[in-house]
This record gives C-alpha cells, structure tokens and sequence, in this order.
C-alpha cells in the first residue's frame, strides 16, 4: 500500500510513479529508467492525489497503442460521510471502468488497492490565475496568501457561534422579492409583502451566511458592483434590521429566542460582518474560478478591475 501524505506530495514520488507505470504499462514502460519519465503533480482534491507522468523525448516509440504520458491517481482517505462509505473504493473501481466503457472517462491502464493509471487527457484548461494576478495587478493576491486568509476566514466563523438553522445560502437581492400591490395574484392580502426565490443552494448551515450576504451587497447595483470598495453601513444603519428581526423571531418562537446568548444585538451585530466578509470573498472565489467568457455574469476581469 503506498502512503500518502493527504495535501503534500510524497518526497519519492517520482520512483513511486516510474515503479507503477513499469508494473502496469509494460511496453516500452517496462525498461525504461526513472530519468526518462517526468513526473509533475497536476492536482490535489479533497482526497486523492493525480500526477501526470510522461515519458522523455529520448525514449523510443513504443506500440501504436501504447499511450506517451498517463495520469497516475493515488487515492487518499474518502471524506464523504454516506450510508456507503464503508464501501471504500469500490464505487470507485465499478463506475470508473463503466464510464471509461462508454467514453464518458478516461481509459483506466491499471488498477492497485490505492490507485489506479489512468488516460491522461488534456482537458480545457482555465485561465492561469498567476497570469490573471500579473495582468490585472493585484498587488494583494501577489503579496499574501489567499489560502491562508481562507483559513483565518475559517477559524473566525467557527468561534463566531453563529446558530446553525435552515439558510437560503444565496440570499442576494435576486433572489428576494418585494410584491407588487397591483399584483392581484400576490399574497398582499394577507400581509405577506416579500417572496424568495432560488432555493437551489438551501440547506443547513451558519445563521450568519443569509445575515452576511444580505450586507454585502449594500450600496452595490448586483454582481457587476462587486470591483467597487463598498461603503458598509454603520451600526445605526444595521440596527433598524437587527430590531426587526429579533422582533419578528420573538413572535414566531417566543421567549425561547431571546433566551439564547446568540441571539442578543451585539452577537447578532458581530454575525453580520464577520460573514460579510465571508460572503465578499466567496464572491472573489467564483470569479477566480469562472471561466474567461463575457457570457458569463461573472466574467472575471470585467469584476475584479
């Protein structure tokens, strides 16, 4: 069983890899030394590792079907807590082939208890997000770590406390409505004067994800305001909102509410713009990982500049 360091990539990889390829490939793969295959890691997922290895120019031309570079895939622990996770690799292992059988996935050259080879295909690559720091001069994102603001962003949240309940989790001026009185099909009539929409994303989570998202789009026209610094409100501003939702919370639920620590103004103060900044930031994200097109709202120079 080859160990894997979960997130960094094993000192030896490289012999790791040319040992694989020459057990399972055969072929020219199976004399070839370990100087004249190239190993370059291509990601790390939340579990499993790939590396594309790719034999050297100076090595002869094998078999017409004999493929030049493969993807070697080393899995790690599965993360996902299903009623099948004690399956481990097993469905791995059945729909991996079945797709690779129909074309919908690479072909699989060699299976072993902690990986397998795959077919490396060279898939539509996003835009490089060095390239995209450099031409757009984001002087932070050169200067300071994103991963590690994300794991700050992270300890923040959690010592937040906020109440975990039922969160819409894209709860953005879009997606809530105010109705119309002429709407004669509208809930007016009884007193009901807001409707949401797009419960695609809802589910359970931080009270503070619906609380700061609201927020972050204070002063700003949507998803094509976000390249402006916003102006976020003053606490005068935020208080009038707090006042009627600990109001409407104590009507619904009763004194029950009001008796939890997390749901006093200054909690719920501290809640609102510390997800604000959650929210700010998954905003970065997605237009870091969207792709380069005008079609797409979120095209991502149009945004950040």
């Amino acid at each position: 069983m080859i160990e894997i360091i979960k997130g960094q990539t094993p000192e030896d990889i490289r012999e790791k890899c040319h040992h694989l390829c020459q057990q399972y490939l055969g072929g020219v793969w199976s004399d070839v030394r370990i100087n004249d295959v190239n190993v370059r890691r291509i990601s790390g997922g939340f579990s499993n590792q790939l590396y594309h290895c790719q034999l050297s120019d100076s090595v002869g031309v094998g078999a017409d079907n004999e493929p030049r570079d493969v993807a070697v895939r080393l899995f790690g622990e599965k993360n996902l807590n299903t009623e099948f996770a004690g399956a481990g690799r097993h469905t791995d292992a059945i729909v991996g082939p079945l797709m690779a059988k129909h074309g919908l996935g690479p072909k699989i050259y060699g299976s072993f208890p902690s990986g397998e080879i795959q077919q490396f295909v060279k898939a539509y690559e996003k835009f490089p997000i060095d390239r995209l720091i450099d031409e757009l001069n984001l002087d932070v994102l050169n200067t300071e770590s994103l991963n590690r603001e994300l794991q700050w962003l992270y300890k923040c949240m959690d010592e937040t406390d906020s109440p975990v309940c039922f969160v819409h989790n894209d709860f953005r001026g879009n997606n809530i409505m105010v109705l119309d009185d002429t709407d004669h099909n509208s809930n007016t009539r009884t007193g009901q004067r807001v409707m949401f929409c797009d419960f695609e994303c809802s589910g359970f989570g931080y009270r503070g994800t619906d609380l700061g998202t609201i927020f972050a789009e204070w002063n700003r026209d949507g998803f094509n305001d976000y390249k402006t610094v916003q102006q976020f409100p003053d606490d005068i501003h935020i208080k009038p909102f707090i006042d009627e939702y600990m109001a409407e919370s104590i009507r619904l639920r009763g004194q029950a509410f009001s008796g939890d620590p997390r749901n006093t103004f200054t909690h719920i103060m501290t809640e609102i713009k510390v997800f604000t900044l959650v929210s700010n930031l998954f905003m970065i994200a997605i237009s870091l990982a969207m792709d380069e097109s005008p079609d797409v709202p979120l095209y991502t120079k149009r945004n950040l500049t």
